[in-house]
């Protein structure tokens, strides 16, 4: 495994109030995790939706754009205590899901996601951008196509990045779904990294 993070929901959407990023350095290593998690007895005991992605990275040379890599930082104490598992108020991560409507498919991908990234780039320095990814989806189940991530440091930087993703221009070639979130249990996952 080479990263864990958790991420909890501002407002739960019916079942959903948790979910993680969780990278392996092989699919065989993403096969192995999701089938232990589904095998009785734990499998039992939740509802799981995984969707398989690669994440992108972008073209554009940016230098604000932070490596999500992770570094092992053991706990202190009991290994077997889980600590609380505490949100990070410091920071809001904005999901943006997104597809291309029929037929802009092209318009998509040559203007929707360089539009994307300069968008937030013109905010890095006035709103604090820390960090923003893209994960192109493999897995079929879903509508989405990519999902976005950016890392800001107060909901309303979050709220203006919103608006400038949103508008006639883009809804018109891409359906797009926000998730606001906060980092949830920071440390507590980190221990869980070996590199």
């Amino acid at each position: 495994m080479c990263r864990l993070e958790g991420f909890r929901l501002i407002a739960p959407q019916g079942d959903w109030e948790r979910f993680w990023i969780i990278q392996f350095p092989t699919h065989k290593g993403a096969e192995a995790w999701i089938e232990a998690e589904m095998a009785p007895p734990y499998g039992q005991y939740g509802f799981y939706d995984y969707q398989l992605s690669r994440q992108h990275l972008p073209a554009a040379d940016s230098d604000w754009l932070s490596d999500a890599k992770m570094a092992r930082r053991p706990l202190a104490g009991d290994p077997r205590q889980i600590p609380a598992l505490l949100v990070d108020r410091d920071s809001v991560v904005v999901f943006l899901y997104e597809s291309g409507r029929p037929g802009a498919g092209l318009l998509l991908e040559k203007e929707r996601v360089p539009n994307a990234m300069s968008t937030t780039s013109s905010f890095a320095k006035s709103f604090g951008v820390k960090r923003l990814e893209r994960f192109d989806l493999v897995s079929s189940k879903t509508k989405w196509n990519r999902v976005l991530l950016v890392e800001l440091p107060t909901l309303d930087a979050a709220e203006a990045w919103i608006e400038s993703m949103t508008g006639l221009d883009r809804n018109s070639i891409a359906e797009q779904h926000f998730q606001i979130t906060r980092k949830w249990g920071e440390d507590y996952f980190a221990s869980w990294i070996y590199n």
